[in-house]
């Protein structure tokens, strides 16, 4: 029985120092990788990344689970909102979008996904960036999921 109660406070323990590191080096580490991505958007004023989140204009942006990286990059400037799992995972990912500045949607297919699409929706309509990834963390990868295009119809 000690040897149970010790393994649960050690993945409680482990856990939580993931999330401390997470908040802390995260975005740290993120920035650190996105400097190292080379990309180049042509031509460079046809599609403007706006500087605050709401300009009365409806966009969505999607983009792959393996493309996380990436995004976080391009749009850290846009103040967007980015739905993100309720998952003990998605927190890792929720605390260093956080602290890049951007603002959270939380919910998924299993857990809180109906008030997620219908904040998403809001927002679309006030006329905020949103943040997608719509082949969902439990995939299949490159399959779009049906959240996305709801949001994209209703907003």
């Amino acid at each position: 029985m000690p040897l149970t109660a010790t393994t649960k406070k050690g993945k409680k323990f482990r856990r939580r120092l993931l999330l401390f590191l997470a908040d802390l080096v995260g975005p740290f580490l993120i920035r650190r990788l996105a400097r190292s991505i080379r990309f180049r958007h042509e031509p460079r004023d046809r599609y403007p990344i706006p500087p605050s989140p709401c300009l009365g204009r409806n966009t969505i942006n999607v983009f792959w689970h393996q493309q996380i990286l990436f995004f976080m990059e391009v749009f850290r400037r846009s103040h967007g909102h980015v739905l993100v799992s309720r998952h003990r995972d998605g927190e890792v990912i929720a605390r260093i979008l956080r602290r890049l500045g951007y603002s959270l949607v939380r919910g998924s297919t299993r857990r809180g996904g109906t008030p997620a699409l219908l904040e998403l929706v809001r927002l679309g309509r006030e006329g905020c960036q949103i943040g997608i990834t719509p082949d969902g963390p439990r995939g299949p990868r490159f399959v779009m999921q049906p959240g996305a295009l709801i949001v994209a119809q209703k907003a």
